[in-house]
């Protein structure tokens, strides 16, 4: 789900669309609306697949800026507090960010994006 919303909010971002607008679930603009403006502005026809490859390639280039600039996958650690601290309010109101599962997750959100 992350890898989507990532995938989705690169696409955009980079087509500069506003993202009130542009809400994965709920719209009203979709990958498939995202697919029609595109034509509508260049005349070319792409799919969903064509633009998550791209997005996938835009993402790919933002990661390889961080990492030169020295904020790359080492940074990607939540604050200690994160996992000793509990939520006080809201629907998740007593929880704490497991670093097991935090850990499980970051793998495979990096094993999603190569």
């Amino acid at each position: 789900m992350v890898k989507e919303q990532e995938d989705f909010y690169t696409l955009v971002d980079s087509m500069v669309l506003c993202k009130f607008l542009c809400l994965p679930t709920l719209g009203p603009i979709l990958w498939k609306e995202l697919v029609k403006l595109y034509l509508i502005v260049t005349g070319r026809t792409v799919g969903k697949k064509d633009f998550v490859e791209t997005s996938c390639k835009i993402r790919n280039k933002i990661v390889a800026y961080n990492e030169r600039e020295g904020s790359g996958r080492k940074e990607n650690v939540l604050p200690e507090r994160f996992m000793s601290e509990s939520l006080k309010t809201g629907a998740s109101h007593g929880e704490v960010v497991r670093k097991e599962e935090f850990r499980k997750m970051l793998k495979e959100y990096y094993t999603l994006r190569d």
